[in-house]
C-alpha cells in the first residue's frame, strides 16, 4: 500500500511554520485568565483545506466493522483536516493551546459553538491552562492532568482513533482534544455508558438487535468484575448455595487439588494476566500464537498434575471471555483492578466482602464525574429521555442526541445558558426511589412473625387496610413540606412552633433516629453472623459497613441519590423473582378461617404495621433538594404504595407457605420462605441468596440516608458547616456502641417490639399536627 502525505517544498514549510507560531498561545504569563490564553485558531489555509485525504497507516487498536476506515495519525494538521472535512459546518471551532516548557507542543481543543456547553468549555481551557509539562509526550499526560481524579481507575475522558466517532462526540455537544504527535483524540465528557458503546450500534439496521448485544456488554461487565470472587465467596464461605450435584462435582473435583479455592483463583488470574501481557509485548505477528500456547500448556500440565481444578479454569475462562466484550481499551484495565479487588475482599470475608467490595466501587462511580457531569449518567442520575440511545437504542431514523452535554436556551431572553447541576435540583421521580431504598429494610426478615403473632391468618387484610391510612398520611406530608419549597422541616419547624418547641422536636427526632439506626446495626450484625460470618467479631463487618456509610453521606445528597438509583435494580428484581417463585408452593388451605377471630386482631394489626412503617417521614426533610415540590406527590405515592404491595406480597406467601404456626416458631420467616422454594436443576437451587443480598443493600441504604440526615440535623443546630465530617464520623461511632448496650439479638427483637410506640409519634401525629398549625396561622406558601 503506498502512504502518501502533503509534501511542501522548504520555503514553504518555514512560512508555515511562522504562521503557526503566530497562532500559538503561550502560557508563560500566570496571571492570566485561561479564557484570554485561548482563542480560535487561524482558518485554515484554502489549500490545505481542499487538499485530498487518503489512507495511512491502519492501526488494530479498535477494531472495525462497519464505518469509514480512516484513522488519526501522528500528523496534527491532517488530524485537523480530517475533523474538518467530516464536519464542513462554519460552527467547527478549534482553539489551540501550546503545553511544555522545554518542548512546546499544540493541544487543540475541537467544539461545535453552539451545541457544545460553554461551562464545560471554560472548565477544560483552565484544567489545560494548568498543565504544567516539561514536555508532552502522548495525549495520555494531557489526560490525566485534565480528569477529576486521576487515582481512580475510570478513564473519564474516552480515547479514539477514528474521526467518524470523534464528530458523532462533537455533535453531541461534546468535545475532542487532539494532541500533536498523538494519534489518540480525547472525547470529554465520557460517562460509563459513552465508554460501553461503539460505533456500530448506531450503524446497524435493527435497533432491536443492538439493544439486545448492548445489554449483553453490561452483563459481561458484571461477570467479568464479579465472577471470580464469586466463586471464592460461594464455594469457600457458603457452599450451601450452591446445587447439590454442581457442589458435590466441585467437591470431588478438589480432592486432588493441593491448595485451597482462593489460590487457585489467584494463581490462574495471574496466568490470564501473564498471557495477556506476553500478546501485548512480543513484537511479533506470532505473539498471539505464542503466548496463547503457553498459557494452555500452563493450564492443561496444571488440571493433569492435580494442581489446579477444573471448575477454576471454567471461571477465569468465562472471566476472560468476558473482559473482552468491554469496548473500551482503558475501562479494560479498570476492570483487571476490580476482579483482584473483589477476590481480595470475598477471600477474607465472602459473600459479605463481595456485597462490601460491590457498595465501595458503587460509591466510587456516583461520586466521580467527568467534568460535572456525573459518570453513571444517564442511569444514576436517571434521565430516561437519553436511555435510547446509551443504555438502549431506540428506533429513531435521526440520530439522536443527548441532552446531558447540551446548553440550555432561555426561551425569554433568546440566549443560550450553560446547562448546570444543582445539587439541590434533582428530579422529583428520584423520590420513588429514594423512598424504596430507605423504607426497603423495614424488618424485612422479622416483620412477617410479628403480624402474623397478633392477625394471624388473617394478617394479610390488616396489611390492606393500612394501605389508604398509609397513602393519606404521605399525601399530607407531600402537602405539609409544598408550603415551603425552600426550607426542610429542620428550618420551618421554628417557624411553625416557635424556636424553642422547633428546636426541641428537632432534637427529638436525631434521638428517634439514632436509636432506631442502632438497633438497625444491631439487627444486621445478627443476621450477618447467622449467615454470612459466624466466626468472625461483629465489629469487623459493621465497621467496613461504616466507613461506606461514611464516605457516601459525605459526598452529599446527590450522590447518595444516585447510589440508590445505580443499585436500585439489584435490590428489587430479586425480590420480585423470590415472589413469583413461591407462588406454586402456596396452599391456600392456610388462609382459612378468614376473620376467625374477628375483626379486633386484624385492627390491632393494621395498628401494628403502621407504627413499624418506618421512613416515611423523611418527605420532610429531603424536600428542598428536588426541584419541584409539588410534584412529589405521584412518585412519594407510587412508591409508598409499592412497598406496601410487596410487603403484602411477603406476607401472603409466608402465610400460604408455612401456616401461621409454623411462622410463630420462626426467627426469620423471610429467610425462611426463600429456603423452601426448590428448583431442582436450575443454577441456584436455594433461594435464601435472592433475599440475603438485596437485604444487606436495603439496610446499607437505610443506615446512609439516616446518617446523612442525622448529620444535616446537627450542624443546623450548631451552625457550624465545617464540622462535617468530623461530625459524621463522631455519629457514626455513636451508632456503632449503641449496639453494645443491646447485649442479644433477643433483646434486640424486643426492643423492635416496642419501638413502634414512639414511631406513631413522629411519623403521623407530630407532621399532621405541625401542618394544623401551619394553616392555622398561615404560615408558608398557600398557592
Amino acid at each position: 500500500m503506498a502512504f502518501h502525505f502533503f509534501k511542501k517544498n522548504k520555503d514553504e514549510k518555514d512560512q508555515e511554520q511562522k504562521q503557526r507560531s503566530k497562532r500559538r498561545i503561550s502560557v508563560e504569563p500566570e496571571s492570566k485568565a485561561a479564557s484570554e490564553l485561548l482563542s480560535p485558531i487561524d482558518p485554515l489555509p484554502e489549500e490545505f483545506a481542499k487538499a485530498t485525504l487518503v489512507d495511512v497507516l491502519p492501526r488494530d487498536l479498535e477494531q472495525i466493522t462497519r464505518g469509514s476506515k480512516r484513522k488519526f495519525t501522528e500528523e496534527l494538521t491532517y488530524n485537523l483536516a480530517l475533523l474538518k472535512e467530516q464536519l464542513p459546518e462554519s460552527n467547527l471551532v478549534f482553539e489551540q493551546y501550546q503545553v511544555g516548557s522545554v518542548s512546546k507542543k499544540n493541544v487543540v481543543i475541537a467544539y461545535l459553538q453552539g451545541v457544545a456547553n460553554e461551562e464545560i468549555l471554560r472548565e477544560i481551557r483552565r484544567r489545560i491552562g494548568a498543565i504544567k509539562l516539561p514536555a508532552v509526550l502522548e495525549s495520555s499526560q494531557i489526560e490525566r492532568n485534565i480528569e477529576n481524579s486521576n487515582i481512580s481507575p475510570f478513564p473519564q475522558a474516552e480515547t479514539t482513533e477514528r474521526p467518524n466517532v470523534a464528530e458523532s462526540a462533537l455533535i453531541q455537544g461534546r468535545f475532542a482534544i487532539l494532541t500533536e504527535g498523538s494519534p489518540t483524540v480525547l472525547l470529554a465528557p465520557a460517562t460509563f455508558f459513552e465508554l460501553m458503546d461503539v460505533p456500530e450500534d448506531a450503524y446497524a439496521r435493527w435497533p432491536i438487535a443492538t439493544s439486545f448485544f448492548r445489554i449483553a456488554r453490561y452483563i459481561m461487565f458484571i461477570f467479568a468484575a464479579v465472577l471470580p470472587g464469586f466463586y471464592i465467596a460461594l464455594t469457600s464461605f457458603n457452599p450451601e448455595f450452591i446445587p447439590t450435584k454442581l457442589a458435590l462435582l466441585i467437591a470431588a473435583n478438589r480432592e486432588s487439588t493441593p491448595f485451597p479455592i482462593y489460590f487457585e483463583t489467584f494463581f490462574m488470574m495471574g496466568i490470564a494476566e501473564a498471557v495477556r501481557m506476553m500478546m501485548e509485548r512480543i513484537p511479533s505477528v506470532f505473539g498471539s500464537t505464542i503466548a496463547l500456547f503457553a498459557g494452555i500448556v500452563l493450564v492443561i500440565a496444571g488440571m493433569d498434575t492435580g494442581i489446579i481444578g477444573g471448575p477454576v479454569v471454567i471461571i477465569v475462562t468465562l472471566t476472560i471471555i468476558s473482559s473482552f466484550g468491554i469496548p473500551n481499551n482503558d475501562l479494560r484495565m479498570s476492570l483487571r483492578i476490580i476482579q483482584f479487588f473483589t477476590m481480595i475482599a470475598t477471600t477474607f470475608l465472602g459473600l459479605f466482602g463481595f456485597a462490601v467490595a460491590f457498595f465501595y466501587i458503587a460509591i466510587h462511580m456516583v461520586s466521580l464525574k467527568s467534568f460535572g457531569i456525573p459518570y453513571m449518567a444517564p442511569l444514576a442520575p436517571m434521565e430516561g429521555s437519553a436511555w435510547g440511545h446509551t443504555i438502549l437504542r431506540e428506533n429513531t431514523r435521526i440520530m439522536p442526541r443527548d441532552e446531558t452535554y447540551q446548553p440550555q436556551h432561555d426561551q425569554q431572553q433568546g440566549r443560550v445558558q450553560p446547562k448546570t447541576r444543582d445539587p439541590k435540583a434533582i428530579d422529583p421521580k428520584a423520590l420513588a426511589i429514594v423512598l424504596i431504598s430507605a423504607i426497603l429494610e423495614f424488618e424485612l426478615f422479622t416483620f412477617t412473625k410479628r403480624i402474623v403473632q397478633i392477625a394471624e391468618q388473617d394478617a394479610w387484610i390488616s396489611i390492606l387496610l393500612a394501605i389508604p391510612i398509609v397513602s393519606l398520611f404521605t399525601y399530607l406530608l407531600v402537602k405539609l413540606i409544598s408550603r415551603f419549597p425552600q426550607e426542610s422541616f429542620f428550618e420551618f419547624s421554628k417557624k411553625i412552633w416557635g424556636k424553642v418547641l422547633g428546636v426541641t422536636i428537632i432534637i427529638a427526632y436525631l434521638g428517634f433516629w439514632m436509636i432506631f439506626v442502632g438497633m438497625s446495626f444491631q439487627n444486621f450484625g445478627s443476621v450477618n453472623q447467622m449467615i454470612f460470618l459466624p466466626e468472625t467479631p461483629m465489629i469487623v463487618p459493621l465497621g467496613l459497613l461504616a466507613v461506606g456509610a461514611i464516605s457516601l453521606s459525605l459526598y452529599g445528597f446527590a450522590p447518595i441519590v444516585r447510589f440508590f438509583q445505580l443499585i436500585f435494580p439489584f435490590m428489587i428484581l430479586p425480590l420480585l423473582v423470590a415472589a413469583a417463585l413461591s407462588l406454586r408452593s402456596i396452599d391456600l388451605q392456610n388462609f382459612f378461617p378468614i376473620l376467625g377471630s374477628g375483626w379486633l386482631p386484624v385492627l390491632q394489626g393494621t395498628l401494628l404495621f403502621i407504627g413499624v412503617f418506618q421512613g416515611i417521614e423523611l418527605i420532610l426533610f429531603i424536600g428542598p433538594f428536588f426541584k419541584d415540590k409539588k410534584a412529589l406527590m405521584k412518585p412519594a405515592l407510587i412508591s409508598v404504595n409499592f412497598l406496601l404491595v410487596l410487603i403484602l406480597l411477603q406476607t401472603i406467601m409466608a402465610i400460604g407457605i408455612f401456616g401461621v404456626e409454623n411462622i410463630k416458631e420462626s426467627i426469620f420467616p423471610g429467610v425462611d420462605i426463600l429456603s423452601g422454594i426448590t428448583l431442582p436443576g436450575f443454577p441456584v437451587e436455594r433461594f435464601e441468596l435472592f433475599l440475603t443480598l438485596p437485604w444487606l443493600m436495603a439496610m446499607f441504604t437505610t443506615i446512609v440516608i439516616y446518617l446523612y440526615l442525622i448529620t444535616e440535623g446537627l450542624l443546623h443546630l450548631l451552625k457550624k458547616q465545617r464540622y462535617r465530617k468530623a461530625l459524621t464520623i463522631f455519629v457514626t461511632v455513636s451508632l456503632l456502641a449503641i449496639i453494645y448496650l443491646i447485649p442479644g439479638t433477643s433483646l434486640a427483637i424486643q426492643l423492635r417490639n416496642l419501638f413502634h410506640y414512639p414511631s406513631y409519634l413522629f411519623l403521623y401525629i407530630i407532621p399532621v399536627l405541625t401542618l394544623l398549625v401551619a394553616v392555622i396561622r398561615r404560615k408558608g406558601s398557600l398557592k
